[in-house]
């Protein structure tokens, strides 16, 4: 098959839609004879044909406008099927068409994007008619354009993501001068819940030395919210900030913490709760939006607006050695459900039905 793929996208980075597209392509190459379209073309030129496009589409507006105006002038006959890794097709569309669907977070999150952002993405979403197929990385991704009136459940399948990071022999100590602690993996943006989750480890009966590693990027003003409420709770000796780490240093991080807490109030799939389980990290999780879907029946769930309740869970894992040894072990069996090449082999799926 002769797939046209178009990521449109900054894949310089190692996170989110860039992971995302950097992880599918190799294992989609394994099924397609591919041309990619994009700005970044020295990192997947190995996985087939890599036509260099314009550097302005790596931001989000620029990136829409491309996607109105000049994907269709690739769709060309000598291809079987065009597929959009980020939201929005060409209008009309000349080929069979995929598109991608990551989470809707410009639009359940409000004032998180600024306008212009918001309303680029509003428009790809209302292109999603155009497509012959979309792709969600979750079943509440997918229950959120139904119940946005933006695509009937009918016309998406749902591919779960493979995860970020493996287990890695590389620099396993690195997290042992944390030891024993708390791990958050994740931004710091406001639907994180990070602030909600520094108030609930401050609740926690624990030993005096039980630290809360928060690794992650933020804003300025984010990071300022954090060490203010840090010390409120007057926890500034407990809590400690990383960013910038390593994939093998993060790993060691999975491998070395007493659990895993994924505190957000939305999210379209959930990549640490994945990685913790493969790491065989007990996970604590919020009961909403995609976590529960990925988490299955091995993580303990709260209600990510309870600070009590999130407490009171991080408290029972904490102090139940045998719930932590039983969801590690289910926790590993489940994450193996979860790859890459599964990925790649549903969306190749969708593609022979249209061709």
């Amino acid at each position: 098959m002769r797939m046209l793929v178009s990521a449109p996208f900054d894949t310089r980075a190692y996170a989110g839609i860039s992971l995302y597209i950097r992880s599918l392509v190799p294992h989609l190459a394994e099924h397609c004879d591919l041309s990619i379209l994009t700005p970044d073309p020295h990192i997947l030129c190995r996985y087939g044909r890599a036509i260099e496009i314009p550097d302005g589409v790596r931001y989000p507006v620029r990136r829409m406008l491309w996607v109105l105006t000049r994907l269709r002038a690739y769709c060309r006959e000598k291809y079987d099927v065009l597929l959009c890794l980020t939201p929005g097709v060409p209008v009309p569309t000349l080929l069979p068409t995929i598109a991608v669907v990551h989470d809707l977070t410009p639009l359940k999150i409000r004032g998180l994007n600024p306008i212009k952002e918001k309303t680029s993405f509003w428009v790809g979403l209302q292109t999603l008619r155009f497509a012959d197929r979309v792709v969600t990385d979750s079943h509440c991704t997918r229950g959120d354009l139904a119940a946005m009136n933006l695509l009937p459940r009918r016309r998406a399948t749902v591919a779960f993501c493979g995860p970020g990071i493996v287990p890695s022999g590389e620099d396993t100590d690195y997290a042992k001068r944390f030891v024993p602690y708390v791990l958050y993996v994740g931004s710091h943006a406001p639907h994180k819940n990070v602030i909600r989750l520094i108030h609930s480890f401050a609740r926690v009966r624990a030993e005096r030395n039980l630290k809360l590693v928060l690794v992650g990027s933020g804003s300025e003003e984010q990071l300022g919210h954090v060490a203010r409420t840090v010390r409120a709770d007057s926890i500034q000796s407990r809590v400690i900030i990383l960013s910038g780490v390593s994939d093998a240093q993060l790993s060691s991080l999975y491998q070395h913490c007493r659990l895993l807490v994924c505190p957000s109030v939305y999210e379209g799939f959930g990549l640490p709760v994945l990685e913790a389980m493969l790491h065989g990290a007990p996970v604590a999780c919020s009961a909403v939006a995609s976590l529960p879907e990925v988490a299955g029946g091995a993580a303990l769930l709260f209600d990510p607006y309870s600070v009590r309740d999130m407490a009171d869970k991080l408290q029972t894992l904490l102090d139940s050695p045998g719930l932590v040894t039983r969801l590690s072990e289910i926790g590993r069996n489940r994450a193996t459900l979860f790859t890459w090449e599964r990925t790649a082999r549903t969306i190749y799926e969708c593609a022979t039905g249209l061709a």
